[in-house]
């Protein structure tokens, strides 16, 4: 019976390495999933995630085949650009209080 060769996957690149490659793009191209993350400072197995449920950016395609516009992540970013995120949620992050009233 023949059997079936597998691929190695192809060594992860870094995220500097990654950005670099998607630089000089026009925000209409479409990019893949390990370079949208980067773009976002997120995970590709993040990304996969929130496709899932259906959460995140706009993507095109499907399985293997997934693409993200640019322009779909810096919209996608600058919606979110408001929420606060866990890290941030410190008294220092929020700066004095004293015109701010504390509810416990």
């Amino acid at each position: 019976m023949p059997t079936k060769s597998i691929r190695d996957p192809a060594p992860e690149k870094s995220r500097a390495d990654l950005l670099a490659e998607i630089a000089g793009l026009s925000p209409l191209a479409f990019i893949p999933t390990a370079h949208a993350a980067a773009y976002l400072g997120s995970t590709p197995g993040v990304m996969l995630n929130w496709r899932s449920q259906r959460r995140g950016p706009r993507y095109h395609g499907k399985n293997d085949f997934v693409r993200y516009r640019i322009s779909d992540l810096d919209l996608w970013m600058s919606s979110r650009a408001d929420e606060i995120r866990p890290d941030e949620s410190s008294t220092e992050a929020l700066g004095p209080t004293t015109d701010r009233e504390i509810v416990p």
